[in-house]
């Protein structure tokens, strides 16, 4: 990278940071931060490589505080989500919005119980089943 590795990793932890606190969103990070892609030996022009690459010069665990495995969890998930097409991420965010209605959280709950129970109920099954 042309910049420092310093700087580099500052910039990944600040922006892992801002992502994590939504104080900037994913899609207006690529786009603000392409005409700098060059400067830190990405194509020039591509804001999804920089920003990746930023996100993973963040330091290592060893030097960082005990938010390192949060931090370093949002930067997996945005990179993941800089894969995403527009409409996917429209998408995820409407998904996103319906699961934080309490009748939506409820129903998604009793779901996911009742998936656990049949899920352990089909494994007592299976090991009582002589082969």
């Amino acid at each position: 990278m042309a910049c420092s590795t310093a700087a580099a990793s500052h910039a990944g932890s600040f922006l892992a940071e801002a992502l994590d606190r939504r104080m900037l969103s994913v899609g207006h990070v690529t786009s603000e931060l392409a005409p700098f892609a060059r400067q830190y030996g990405c194509p020039p022009g591509d804001g999804q490589a920089l920003v990746e690459a930023l996100l993973d010069q963040a330091p290592a665990a060893s030097a960082r505080s005990g938010s390192w495995e949060h931090e370093q969890t949002v930067a997996d998930l945005a990179r993941e989500l800089l894969k995403l097409s527009d409409s996917q991420l429209q998408t995820l965010r409407s998904l996103a919005t319906a699961a934080s209605e309490p009748a939506v959280a409820a129903m998604l709950s009793r779901l996911a119980a009742s998936r656990e129970t049949a899920g352990r109920q089909a494994a007592g099954r299976k090991r009582r089943s002589p082969l």
